[in-house]
């Protein structure tokens, strides 16, 4: 699960973020977390547009836009044994956090 930081270091990075996922399954990749871009910069590069490159470069990529929408999709799919990765800025481990304590629910 990837959340980018920064719409335009996303858009910097596109080339790069397309195909960094190649030894995953699949990639989650929730909203940009976005701190210091313009609203220009912010409709240059979405979320969307990561995961359209990520899965043009041959890789599996869904948008799950929100951390509550990735725990439960997590919820939903998730295998034992599967490994989760939360990858990104902001606030992104409270995801790992949450899924560590699934079992205390």
């Amino acid at each position: 699960m990837f959340q980018p930081h920064q719409h335009s270091r996303t858009r910097t990075l596109l080339d790069d973020f397309a195909t960094c996922f190649k030894d995953s399954d699949l990639a989650l990749i929730t909203d940009i977390y976005a701190v210091r871009d313009s609203e220009e910069e912010r409709r240059l590069t979405t979320a969307a547009t990561l995961v359209e490159r990520v899965n043009l470069a041959g890789q599996r990529a869904l948008h799950v836009p929100t951390f509550p929408q990735v725990v439960q999709y997590l919820k939903e799919n998730a295998q034992p044994g599967d490994l989760i990765l939360t990858i990104g800025a902001g606030t992104v481990c409270d995801i790992a956090h949450e899924l560590a304590n699934l079992d205390e629910a």
